[in-house]
Protein backbone atom coordinates (compact mmCIF):
# COMPACT_ATOMS: atom_id res chain seq x y z
CA UNK A 1 0.00 0.00 0.00
CA UNK A 2 2.87 2.33 0.85
CA UNK A 3 4.41 1.71 -2.60
CA UNK A 4 1.05 2.49 -4.28
CA UNK A 5 0.70 5.79 -2.38
CA UNK A 6 4.27 6.79 -3.27
CA UNK A 7 3.59 6.01 -6.93
CA UNK A 8 0.40 8.08 -6.92
CA UNK A 9 2.11 11.01 -5.21
CA UNK A 10 4.93 10.91 -7.76
CA UNK A 11 2.42 10.85 -10.62
CA UNK A 12 0.51 13.82 -9.18
CA UNK A 13 3.73 15.80 -8.81
CA UNK A 14 4.90 15.00 -12.36
CA UNK A 15 1.62 15.83 -14.16
CA UNK A 16 2.13 19.62 -14.17
CA UNK A 17 5.72 19.17 -15.40
CA UNK A 18 4.46 17.05 -18.29
CA UNK A 19 1.94 19.74 -19.23
CA UNK A 20 -1.00 17.40 -18.70
CA UNK A 21 -2.52 19.54 -15.98
CA UNK A 22 -2.37 22.84 -17.92
CA UNK A 23 -5.50 24.89 -18.29
CA UNK A 24 -6.20 26.82 -21.50
CA UNK A 25 -5.37 30.52 -21.28
CA UNK A 26 -8.24 32.56 -19.89
CA UNK A 27 -10.32 34.74 -22.20
CA UNK A 28 -10.72 38.12 -20.49
CA UNK A 29 -13.46 39.34 -22.82
CA UNK A 30 -15.56 37.12 -25.10
CA UNK A 31 -16.82 39.65 -27.64
CA UNK A 32 -18.13 36.75 -29.76
CA UNK A 33 -20.81 36.06 -27.17
CA UNK A 34 -22.16 39.64 -27.33
CA UNK A 35 -25.01 40.65 -29.60
CA UNK A 36 -23.90 42.27 -32.86
CA UNK A 37 -24.50 45.86 -31.72
CA UNK A 38 -22.57 45.40 -28.44
CA UNK A 39 -19.74 43.59 -30.25
CA UNK A 40 -19.42 46.46 -32.75
CA UNK A 41 -19.44 49.06 -29.95
CA UNK A 42 -16.79 47.15 -27.97
CA UNK A 43 -14.44 46.72 -30.95
CA UNK A 44 -14.99 50.38 -31.87
CA UNK A 45 -13.99 51.32 -28.31
CA UNK A 46 -10.88 49.12 -28.55
CA UNK A 47 -9.88 50.86 -31.78
CA UNK A 48 -10.44 54.38 -30.47
CA UNK A 49 -9.26 53.98 -26.87
CA UNK A 50 -6.93 50.98 -26.71
CA UNK A 51 -5.25 51.90 -23.39
CA UNK A 52 -8.19 50.55 -21.39
CA UNK A 53 -7.90 47.19 -23.17
CA UNK A 54 -4.14 46.62 -23.61
CA UNK A 55 -3.09 43.21 -22.35
CA UNK A 56 -6.60 41.74 -22.34
CA UNK A 57 -7.05 38.41 -24.09
CA UNK A 58 -10.17 38.56 -26.24
CA UNK A 59 -12.21 36.38 -28.58
CA UNK A 60 -13.95 38.09 -31.51
CA UNK A 61 -15.99 36.87 -34.48
CA UNK A 62 -16.02 38.78 -37.77
CA UNK A 63 -15.04 38.51 -41.42
CA UNK A 64 -11.47 38.00 -42.57
CA UNK A 65 -9.89 40.66 -44.80
CA UNK A 66 -6.38 41.08 -46.13
CA UNK A 67 -4.60 43.65 -48.27
CA UNK A 68 -1.05 44.19 -49.44
CA UNK A 69 0.65 47.13 -47.72
CA UNK A 70 2.03 49.30 -50.57
CA UNK A 71 4.77 50.75 -48.35
CA UNK A 72 6.22 47.44 -47.13
CA UNK A 73 4.87 44.86 -49.57
CA UNK A 74 3.75 42.78 -46.58
CA UNK A 75 0.25 41.37 -46.21
CA UNK A 76 -1.89 43.25 -43.68
CA UNK A 77 -4.66 41.17 -42.11
CA UNK A 78 -7.87 42.42 -40.50
CA UNK A 79 -11.04 41.26 -38.83
CA UNK A 80 -14.06 43.14 -40.19
CA UNK A 81 -16.75 43.81 -37.63
CA UNK A 82 -20.11 45.04 -38.94
CA UNK A 83 -22.58 47.39 -37.25
CA UNK A 84 -25.99 45.80 -37.78
CA UNK A 85 -27.72 49.12 -37.02
CA UNK A 86 -25.89 51.01 -39.78
CA UNK A 87 -27.83 52.70 -42.52
CA UNK A 88 -27.65 55.32 -45.25
CA UNK A 89 -24.18 56.88 -45.56
CA UNK A 90 -22.47 54.55 -43.08
CA UNK A 91 -21.57 51.05 -44.30
CA UNK A 92 -21.07 50.13 -40.65
CA UNK A 93 -17.75 48.30 -41.00
CA UNK A 94 -14.67 48.68 -38.82
CA UNK A 95 -11.39 46.83 -39.16
CA UNK A 96 -9.37 45.38 -36.29
CA UNK A 97 -5.82 44.79 -37.48
CA UNK A 98 -4.42 41.32 -36.75
CA UNK A 99 -0.72 41.32 -35.93
CA UNK A 100 1.36 38.17 -36.22
CA UNK A 101 4.69 37.69 -34.47
CA UNK A 102 7.63 36.70 -36.63
CA UNK A 103 7.78 32.93 -37.01
CA UNK A 104 4.09 32.37 -36.24
CA UNK A 105 2.24 30.39 -38.89
CA UNK A 106 -1.51 30.36 -39.32
CA UNK A 107 -3.90 28.82 -41.80
CA UNK A 108 -5.89 31.87 -42.85
CA UNK A 109 -9.49 31.63 -44.10
CA UNK A 110 -10.53 32.88 -47.51
CA UNK A 111 -11.08 36.61 -47.70
CA UNK A 112 -14.66 37.45 -46.72
CA UNK A 113 -15.13 34.23 -44.74
CA UNK A 114 -16.48 34.55 -41.22
CA UNK A 115 -13.99 33.50 -38.55
CA UNK A 116 -13.25 33.68 -34.85
CA UNK A 117 -9.96 35.06 -33.60
CA UNK A 118 -8.31 34.96 -30.19
CA UNK A 119 -5.50 37.27 -29.20
CA UNK A 120 -4.22 39.99 -26.93
CA UNK A 121 -5.10 43.67 -27.42
CA UNK A 122 -2.21 46.08 -27.97
CA UNK A 123 -1.90 49.75 -28.98
CA UNK A 124 -0.05 50.93 -32.08
CA UNK A 125 0.71 54.31 -33.57
CA UNK A 126 2.23 57.63 -32.67
CA UNK A 127 0.16 60.28 -30.95
CA UNK A 128 -3.08 58.83 -32.32
CA UNK A 129 -3.00 55.25 -31.06
CA UNK A 130 -5.32 52.59 -32.36
CA UNK A 131 -6.10 49.16 -30.95
CA UNK A 132 -4.75 46.05 -32.67
CA UNK A 133 -4.98 42.34 -31.90
CA UNK A 134 -1.83 40.22 -31.47
CA UNK A 135 -3.16 37.02 -33.00
CA UNK A 136 -2.97 33.71 -31.13
CA UNK A 137 -5.47 31.70 -33.17
CA UNK A 138 -7.83 32.08 -36.09
CA UNK A 139 -10.62 29.63 -36.87
CA UNK A 140 -12.68 29.77 -40.06
CA UNK A 141 -16.38 29.14 -39.50
CA UNK A 142 -18.29 26.90 -41.90
CA UNK A 143 -21.52 28.73 -41.07
CA UNK A 144 -22.41 32.33 -40.34
CA UNK A 145 -22.92 33.29 -36.74
CA UNK A 146 -25.10 36.22 -37.81
CA UNK A 147 -26.57 37.51 -41.04
CA UNK A 148 -25.00 40.54 -42.71
CA UNK A 149 -26.34 42.83 -45.38
CA UNK A 150 -23.71 44.99 -47.13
Amino acid sequence: MKRFLCSMLTLILLLPAAGLGEQPAKIDMNISSMNAIMAFATVNSILGNPRGYVGRRVKVTGWYKESKNPATGAMDRFLTVVDMAACCFNDGSIFLQLLVEEGQEFSYPQEGQQCTVVGVIDAMGGGEETGVLRLESITALDHWQSEVYW
